[in-house]
């Protein structure tokens, strides 16, 4: 029985109480286990490399205080929630999606690429990562389009994939330094209503 309460616990601890999804602790833990367990060898495929590809994306809720502000507190929770659920149905089995704190949530995508650049640093986007963009926007579309009580925010995505010379904090950090690009590009990189 002590041994059950303590497994709970734990999960309690790893575990988002708002929207269910594993929270930033989790986050934290899976992105260094996911770097550290990658591949370090890339096979040739007919002339391309074959590799396991780690993107981290974040998702930045785009003017989710005026939410709070204009529509109150529990009003920026359901929205929040809602948001979660269509990132959890939208990402395929083996991604995650986390929320990292505030109006913020973050990914962690894995795709196996056949990648014909042999890993070009300035190739940042992914199939996976177009995907979940478009996947999302739809959703946030459809979602709005049906319901007239509640509208969705338009959502910043900023995303890098791993480099072979990466370590978990320059790979957060590029694709944190791309979100905060884009932010102030507004509207650029945003996945829209």
């Amino acid at each position: 029985m002590v041994e059950r309460q303590i497994k709970e616990l734990e999960q309690q601890v790893r575990i988002d109480t708002l929207t269910g999804l594993p929270n930033r602790k989790q986050f934290d833990e899976d992105i260094i286990n996911q770097i550290e367990n990658k591949p370090t060898k890339r096979r040739r495929v007919e002339d391309e490399w074959l590799s396991k590809s780690i993107s981290v994306i974040f998702f930045d809720v785009d003017d989710f205080k005026k939410i709070n502000d204009e529509q109150g507190h529990i009003t920026g929770d359901k929205v929040l929630q809602m948001l979660a659920n269509i990132f959890k149905q939208r990402l395929r089995r083996e991604d995650v999606v986390y929320r990292y704190g505030g109006d913020e949530f973050v990914g962690i995508l894995i795709e196996n690429a056949l990648s014909t650049n042999g890993g070009d640093e300035k190739d940042e986007s992914t199939l996976a990562q177009k995907t979940t963009s478009t996947w999302i926007l739809n959703a946030i579309k459809k979602h709005n389009e049906r319901n007239s009580e509640i509208k969705l925010p338009s959502v910043t995505m900023g995303y890098a994939t791993q480099r072979d010379k990466d370590d978990v904090n320059s790979l957060i950090e590029r694709a944190d330094k791309d979100l905060r690009e884009k932010k102030e590009k507004k509207g650029v990189g945003r996945i829209n209503k």
